[in-house]
């Protein structure tokens, strides 16, 4: 039988959620109705966005279709920032989206300082472009 110090493990569920779990759209009307604006400054990713936007974006979300246009958009750009924040920016960022980030990356073996964003993003979201090419781009989309 083998002995070894005990450890305390934290596992936290929202790193077995969707990396878009990490991001909160909010409504911030002095936010022009055709941009948006990341806040990373809290637990979870605020992505601001003008009240009209909003309704609009949460009346899109009621279709696989849409939601596989937003997640290839805003979400697959937010989750760019934020890892260019990670490798760029302040390396104890102590952030709850931060921690999922990071353990995510670990789990799959992804040094962040040895890869570009993007292609970090795409392994993070699961490679989002494949549900954009099957309802546009694939054989229904033809």
């Amino acid at each position: 039988m083998a002995l070894d110090q005990p450890q305390s493990i934290y596992i936290d569920r929202d790193a077995f959620k969707p990396i878009s779990s990490c991001f909160q759209l909010v409504k911030k009307d002095s936010v022009p109705d055709n941009e948006w604006q990341i806040q990373a400054d809290d637990d979870k990713v605020q992505i601001a966005v003008s009240s009209g936007l909003k309704a609009r974006i949460d009346a899109a979300r009621n279709t696989k279709e849409n939601r596989a246009i937003l997640l290839n958009s805003i979400y697959f750009a937010a989750v760019m920032q934020c890892l260019s924040l990670l490798k760029h920016g302040d390396d104890q960022l102590d952030y709850r989206w931060a921690h999922i980030f990071r353990q995510r990356m670990a789990d799959q073996g992804i040094d962040i300082k040895n890869h570009e964003e993007a292609w970090i993003a795409q392994q993070l979201m699961r490679h989002p472009i494949t549900i954009l090419d099957s309802y546009f781009f694939g054989e229904k989309g033809e």
